[in-house]
């Protein structure tokens, strides 16, 4: 773990049902029934190791302005990040080389392909009233999960002349922090142990402040990146870039190929525009998995 995120908190800090029993579930692994060893461990509350509660730069509600440790007084660089969940896929095989999208799913990932060339690419005359110009979009990412390569394939055709970078395993799926309120199904304490710091290592890499001349060219003020990745990595990354609490992960909800859409800007302020957007998909083509539309357990 990395130390400077973690620290332990006082037992009135988490309000956590007493049980210790759980159920570990992960990709790829059956469910498997086990019991908490570290019941009255003095450095556990409940199901929670304390080692794996999160320490804020500042207390809450505090705003940490040097989040990512870049001294950039006089940058008028603002950077936007576009995260995409994957389209939906075959979850009836456990093995990623065989989880491709579904038909459903290739329809979600054109649609929103579409979307996301009419939001950058701006409109009428630029020296006209009520008019923009265009968005530069620097570079798409993805994970190196199947599911996601696929999606963004897809999007990537209606955004000719954009760089596709080589797709980084550190924003693949994983369990990212501690879940609260508890889940009695999911064994975080081994899952997060297991995803926490590689995507904690992806959001430090990808959420910061731009520099010039390192990734744009001097004089613009503006650079996008869009990232195609996995609703748990979306939450955690929502969470970790407003300052919230990164164990309330689970407290939201991300459709697939919904639009996250974050604006850093040289100041170290950190916006959300969108989030979870389905907007562009209809009610026809939402669905969270493999479930359609709004309603499922």
């Amino acid at each position: 773990m990395h130390e400077h995120v973690l620290r332990r908190l006082p037992i009135a800090a988490v309000l956590i049902p007493s049980t210790h029993y759980f159920i570990s579930k992960c990709e790829g692994r059956r469910p498997k029934l086990t019991r908490s060893r570290k019941a009255h461990d003095p450095t556990y509350y409940n199901l929670f190791p304390l080692r794996q509660l999160w320490k804020p730069p500042l207390p809450y509600p505090l705003w940490a302005y040097d989040w990512d440790k870049r001294d950039l007084t006089n940058t008028r660089i603002t950077r936007h990040i576009v995260l995409i969940r994957h389209a939906q896929y075959d979850e009836t095989h456990e093995e990623d080389e065989k989880r491709k999208l579904t038909p459903l799913g290739i329809k979600q990932a054109e649609l929103t392909g579409k979307r996301l060339a009419e939001m950058f690419k701006g409109a009428g005359d630029k020296d006209g009233a009520g008019a923009f110009p265009g968005c530069p979009i620097k570079v798409i990412r993805v994970s190196g999960m199947r599911r996601a390569k696929e999606t963004a394939e897809v999007i990537a055709k209606y955004l000719p002349g954009v760089v596709q970078a080589e797709p980084d395993p550190r924003l693949n799926e994983g369990t990212p922090a501690q879940i609260i309120p508890v889940r009695h199904d999911i064994d975080a304490v081994s899952l997060m142990d297991e995803s926490h710091d590689r995507i904690e290592e992806a959001f430090q890499e990808y959420f910061r402040r731009a520099i010039p001349g390192e990734e744009i060219n001097d004089g613009d003020e503006h650079v996008f990146d869009i990232i195609v990745c996995h609703g748990n990595v979306i939450r955690y990354f929502f969470c970790r870039a407003l300052q919230l609490p990164p164990e309330a992960w689970l407290r939201l909800s991300t459709f697939n190929c919904s639009l996250t859409y974050f604006v850093i800007k040289p100041s170290g302020v950190v916006s959300c525009r969108l989030l979870g957007d389905v907007g562009h998909l209809g009610y026809d083509h939402t669905t969270f998995s493999m479930n359609n539309g709004f309603i499922f357990s």
